[in-house]
């Protein structure tokens, strides 16, 4: 494991508009308590709650193509949804989002 990549992406994931906030929260309780006793314990708590977190491609499309896509993305709705779809054209499997781009890394970095 590459701990300063893990570190690097994981503020990458907190940063990104798309992270929800009880990740976020795991994320930045990791990221405070690195060097102290409880790190480990904090980091399996994240890690655990980043694996159901990362959506798939396939989620992606379709939460884009539902109305609530729709409202969130507003007129940027089309072609993030073009984006996901020639994504999954040429192969890609994970949610084009930062949020979920960052946590594949850290994950498939673990």
């Amino acid at each position: 494991m590459d701990k300063n990549l893990i570190i690097e992406k994981t503020k990458e994931l907190v940063a990104a508009q798309s992270c929800y906030v009880e990740l976020k929260d795991l994320a930045n309780n990791w990221l405070n308590s690195i060097g102290s006793s409880d790190e480990n314990e904090k980091f399996d708590k994240y890690i655990e709650y980043l694996k159901g977190s990362v959506s798939s491609i396939d989620d992606c499309i379709n939460f884009l193509k539902s109305d609530f896509g729709k409202q969130i993305y507003g007129d940027y709705r089309d072609t993030a949804l073009k984006q996901a779809e020639d994504v999954k054209a040429s192969g890609g499997k994970v949610c084009t989002c930062p949020a979920c781009q960052a946590g594949n890394i850290i994950l498939t970095n673990i």
